[in-house]
């Protein structure tokens, strides 16, 4: 079983950053270094361990980016992934907008479970989705999906 991640508002706390929605348009990939980790994060580690899942990320660049600023944020969104959320062993930073369950093979799209706070990002995913509105009710519904799915 593989479960896949959105980044901004997921794991990583972007939207608590100061200016970040400002700074982004400057094409500043400071927001990034910045955000802090959303809720435990070690606790999430814990439970994904215990269903023994494969973890993966799927993060947009940020919307109005260019070939020069993509590449940068992916470097950064990679960093912040491999200090804050190291469990994850697959990770696709694609450009802003693309439907999510195109970066992962088909094949893996039918088992795999997203968790977004996107609500129209799961909508749109090819499968179960998590959406949630705090922490905790991430963790609640996580752990339900995964009881169901093992």
């Amino acid at each position: 079983m593989r479960v896949y991640f959105d980044m901004d508002g997921t794991i990583a706390n972007l939207y608590e950053v100061k200016n970040w929605e400002v700074l982004l348009h400057k094409h500043s990939v400071t927001p990034y270094d910045d955000a802090l980790p959303c809720g435990n994060l070690n606790k999430l580690m814990e439970l994904l361990r215990a269903y023994d899942v494969k973890v993966g990320v799927i993060s947009w660049c940020a919307m109005n980016g260019n070939y020069t600023y993509d590449w940068r944020v992916r470097q950064r969104k990679k960093a912040w992934i491999k200090k804050n959320f190291p469990i994850a062993s697959e990770i696709h930073i694609v450009k802003y907008g693309t439907p999510k369950h195109l970066t992962i093979k088909k094949e893996l799209r039918e088992s795999a479970i997203l968790v977004d706070d996107n609500k129209n990002v799961c909508d749109a995913w090819k499968g179960k989705a998590v959406n949630f509105n705090s922490y905790e009710e991430l963790m609640e519904k996580l752990e339900k999906v995964l009881q169901k799915a093992a």
